[in-house]
């Protein structure tokens, strides 16, 4: 489920940490997100008289991270799909109700409510 209409593909800087790229990793897409991390210490900080001076980045925080845009991860889990799972967009959860024989879950989508599961 999205509750986005259609794929994003655009978005902003993310920074996948351990338990992240343990995900990535059980989820089967790790190999394919691109670590962006600028590591060649070219990061500045502008100061108001409009120098530059050294600064840190994410890449200087200890650990091992990879940077990367929100869309990166998009296309790496997308791609990681089998052709057979469907996608529903435009689509959010308004209820859930477990009992002994399982989970029901209420979707909106656009606007429309429905029980998928009957």
């Amino acid at each position: 489920m999205e509750r986005a209409p259609d794929r994003r593909s655009d978005g902003y800087s993310v920074a996948l940490f351990g338990a992240g790229q343990a995900a990535a990793r059980r989820l089967g897409f790790d190999h394919a997100i691109p670590d962006r991390a600028v590591r060649d210490g070219s990061t500045h900080i502008v100061t108001r008289d409009g120098g530059r001076r050294p600064g840190l980045g994410f890449a200087d925080l200890p650990g091992e991270q990879r940077m990367m845009l929100r869309g990166d991860v998009e296309r790496a889990a997308f791609g990681a799909l089998p052709g057979d799972v469907e996608i529903r967009y435009a689509t959010r959860p308004t209820g859930i109700e477990q009992d002994e024989s399982g989970v029901d879950v209420t979707l909106d989508h656009d606007g429309t409510e429905r029980n998928p599961g009957g």
